[in-house]
């Protein structure tokens, strides 16, 4: 059985990762490539069920980061995303 990953994205980083994915699906359609994988999880992220849940802040340079970084993290999750496709 394979392992599930849970991410939590908001609004902002789950648009991000559908545009850079469908980017990437337009590319491969050009190149005449198959898109089987980035249409795979595409419709994943595009299909998947909104959860609500409470978020604790705490202090800690990590948190810090990331949260000051945002935008940054979003297209870093998103090239890491496309990278493991090609």
């Amino acid at each position: 059985m394979s392992k599930k990953y849970y991410i939590a994205l908001d609004d902002y980083e789950r648009g991000t990762i559908i545009n850079c994915l469908n980017e990437k699906r337009n590319n491969l359609i050009a190149d005449g490539k198959y898109t089987d994988a980035v249409d795979e999880v595409l419709l994943k992220i595009i299909n998947a069920k909104q959860k609500k849940f409470k978020v604790i802040y705490k202090e800690s340079y990590l948190w810090k980061s990331v949260f000051t970084m945002n935008k940054r993290v979003s297209v870093t999750l998103c090239k890491a995303i496309i990278t493991c496709l090609i």
